[in-house]
């Protein structure tokens, strides 16, 4: 007899180790984020012993926990119904779908309080208090409620960690930055191990944007534990928010390390790398999820991104063309239009596909000027001149300090070879007004103002091919530019001469010939052969003033 007594105690006493080894290694997994590994136990679990109330319990609640209600609600029922007379704390599983469920029958709920009170094995059952207490977190009770139940279990054990854990989270919902951390530094005084701890006192002084202090507290839970994914995941997501996104990818590449490999994982990691400038990690990352599924526009759209940001243009233009043929075109936004539009021009594709998805890029956001002069660019190399001014018009009119000399230049050139002079003129004078010394400024206002006065008769590019002169440092390289300019001015020298020459004013013919001289000899210097200059020679009065 008392062997067999001693057998039934000793099974007993297996059952429940089996049973708390089970329960702890389900709740591990779940604090490590290990979901579906602590689904995969829990499922086991029930499997293996169908009859076993605690097994659907367990497995309930962490299938609430992972917002997957309705299976839990089916889970807590069979617990009930495998073992209707001693249910274990399955009734406190369906007060928590209730809450789950924002349910407000007050019959319904106070039904399930009186079950999930009858049912309670002891009233020395600390257990029944936490998970009580746990479960109303989710409810919009009153305060004491909850405080009720965990100062019930502090009088049947004050050192159970957990108690504080779940006070401190009652503390946290509530905003409490100051007793939440009280909780869960008490907490830690029973449990050093508890790296949780420090990740929830982190997570309450991020709630407060106390950033400083949310860090110290990770970073103690990695100390503590540095395979704890929570800490690494919290940390990076808290970089992040704060744009500082490679320690984001640090931490974030740590947090999948050690926890449980997953798409949505991947998904951000892949997102990380990219706020990160690291394209190339990122496009390896995403080509890998690609693999699996290419009709996810996530991936798509990302791969497309990266592809232009590292110049790719060819690859870039192939994963937007997938992209849009994925989603509704008119629902891209800015980024989207505005990469595609550069990546079809770079790559030499569709010109006009190109300028209209640059149009919609500009659509959504008319502060980004910098379309338009993207738009300009392939507007010039189509000779589309009243288009490419209209882009420059509109940049100047709406860029502030976004816009630059050459739009103004752009602009300028535009007009003129759109056979708009006057307006050319004007733009131009307005450019060297701004830069004195901009040497092509005046290279371009000196055309203008000839095609404006092409007798030379007023004289009105004198003062730009004067400073084109003064100005150009490059010789060599504006060679054709520096001989128009001397035979402009030699030219009109030699008519304000024969003008003096006509009036019989033999001085002034004079001087202004030694000053057409001049210049026609600095084209002699840059270009003995020039044709022009060999022309003139042939005529008897130039060529006595020339000799002398």
């Amino acid at each position: 007899m008392r062997k067999t007594v001693l057998t039934l105690l000793l099974a007993s006493f297996v059952g429940m180790l089996a049973f708390a080894q089970q329960k702890q290694q389900i709740e591990r997994l779940y604090d490590y984020e290990k979901y579906q590994e602590a689904r995969s136990v829990a499922v086991d679990w029930v499997t293996k012993e169908p009859t076993n109330p605690e097994a659907w319990y367990v497995a309930g609640k962490l299938l609430s926990k992972l917002n997957m209600v309705d299976s839990a609600e089916t889970f807590f029922k069979k617990g009930i119904e495998v073992s209707p007379k001693t249910p274990s704390y399955n009734y406190i599983g369906l007060l928590r779908i209730a809450f789950h469920k924002n349910v407000t029958d007050k019959d319904k709920l106070e039904d399930l309080f009186d079950k999930a009170k009858d049912f309670r094995t002891s009233k020395k059952d600390q257990r029944w208090f936490l998970e009580m207490a746990d479960a109303c977190l989710l409810a919009p009770v009153e305060n004491n409620q909850i405080e009720n139940y965990l100062n019930d279990a502090i009088k049947l054990e004050r050192k159970n960690a957990q108690i504080y854990m779940i006070w401190g989270e009652f503390f946290s919902l509530q905003n409490n930055v100051t007793a939440a951390n009280e909780k869960y530094q008490i907490a830690l005084d029973y449990d050093k191990t508890l790296s949780r701890a420090y990740v929830e006192k982190g997570s309450v002084y991020e709630k407060v944007k106390n950033y400083g202090e949310a860090e110290i507290q990770y970073k103690k839970a990695i100390e503590m534990d540095s395979l704890f994914p929570p800490a690494h995941g919290n940390l990076a997501e808290m970089y992040h928010s704060l744009k500082q996104y490679q320690k984001a990818v640090d931490e974030f590449g740590k947090y999948m390390k050690y926890g449980e490999p997953s798409v949505a994982n991947e998904r951000r990691y892949a997102s990380y790398l990219f706020q990160a400038k690291d394209y190339k990690t990122a496009i390896s990352t995403l080509e890998k999820l690609y693999a699996k599924d290419a009709k996810d526009p996530y991936y798509v759209r990302l791969l497309a991104w990266s592809y232009t940001e590292i110049g790719d243009s060819v690859k870039s233009v192939k994963y937007f063309d997938d992209y849009f043929s994925l989603v509704d075109k008119t629902k891209g936004t800015y980024g989207d239009y505005s990469r595609y539009g550069r990546a079809l021009i770079k790559a030499g594709k569709d010109t006009l596909l190109a300028l209209e998805n640059l149009k919609m890029a500009y659509a959504l956001d008319t502060t980004k000027v910098e379309v338009l002069s993207e738009m300009s660019k392939v507007y010039k190399k189509l000779k589309r001149w009243k288009d490419v001014a209209a882009c420059m018009d509109m940049k100047i009119k709406n860029g502030g300090n976004a816009v630059e000399t050459t739009d103004y230049l752009d602009l300028g050139m535009s007009y003129y070879f759109d056979s708009l002079y006057q307006k050319s003129r004007e733009t131009l004078e307005k450019l060297v007004s701004i830069k004195p010394k901009l040497f092509i400024g005046y290279l371009w206002l000196s055309r203008s103002l000839v095609a404006l006065d092409p007798e030379s008769k007023d004289g009105l590019a004198k003062p730009a091919y004067e400073k084109i002169i003064e100005l150009c440092k490059e010789p060599d390289r504006y060679k054709n530019d520096l001989i128009t300019a001397n035979a402009y001015l030699g030219s009109y020298y030699y008519i304000q001469a024969e003008v003096s020459r006509t009036a019989n004013d033999k001085a002034k013919e004079d001087e202004q010939m030694v000053k057409c001289i001049s210049y026609w000899k600095k084209i002699q210097e840059i270009d003995p052969t020039n044709a022009q200059l060999n022309s003139l020679l042939t005529n008897k009065v130039f060529k006595e003033y020339f000799s002398k």
